[in-house]
C-alpha cells in the first residue's frame, strides 16, 4: 500500500496537512478499502482514521489513491461509497475537493479546526446519522490517548 501511495502522491506526500491529521489519528481499518485486481495487484486504496471532535467520535477519510493505470475509471468513486456506506453512521471528516466529494453529502466544514495549516474551503465534512452540523477542534481518538 506504501508503495501505491508513494507513486500517486510522490515523495512530498508525508509533508502534507493531512498526514499530520493521521499521525494523531488511529487506523480504521474495517471502514478503509482497497481495491485488487485479478492478479493479486494493488489498484487503489482509500482509508479511513479515527479521531474526536470535541466529545464525539469521527471518522477522517483519506489518502484516496488510484493507480495510474485505474483512473478515470470510476475505483475512486467506487472506493469512497464503499467507505461512507460502511461508516456506521459516524460523521466523516475530509481535506479535499468539495466538487468530487459533494456526491456522498460532503460539504464545507468552516467550524472544524483540523489542528493543522489548511484551506479551509478544503475541510469538508460528512454528518453523521444524528445529522447535526460538525464543530470543535479534532484530538486522539480516546482509545488512543494516555489514562
Amino acid at each position: 500500500m506504501e508503495a501505491l501511495l508513494d507513486q500517486v502522491f510522490g515523495p512530498g506526500r508525508r509533508a502534507k496537512s493531512a498526514q499530520r491529521v493521521r499521525e494523531i489519528a488511529a487506523p480504521a481499518t474495517r471502514h478503509s478499502c482497497l481495491a485488487v485486481g485479478p492478479s493479486g495487484e494493488m489498484l487503489g486504496v482509500c482509508r479511513q482514521f479515527e479521531l474526536q471532535l470535541v466529545d464525539s467520535p469521527v471518522l477522517f477519510l483519506g489518502p484516496l489513491a488510484v493507480r495510474a493505470s485505474h483512473r478515470g475509471q470510476g475505483l475512486g468513486q467506487a472506493m469512497v461509497s464503499w467507505c461512507v456506506a460502511n461508516s456506521a453512521g459516524q460523521p466523516i471528516l475530509t481535506i479535499g475537493n468539495l466538487g468530487f466529494f459533494q456526491a456522498w453529502g460532503f460539504a464545507r466544514a468552516a467550524c472544524v479546526d483540523l489542528g493543522v495549516p489548511v484551506a479551509s474551503a478544503r475541510v469538508l465534512a460528512r454528518a453523521g446519522q444524528d445529522g447535526r452540523e460538525l464543530a470543535g477542534r479534532i484530538s486522539a481518538p480516546r482509545a488512543a490517548r494516555p489514562t
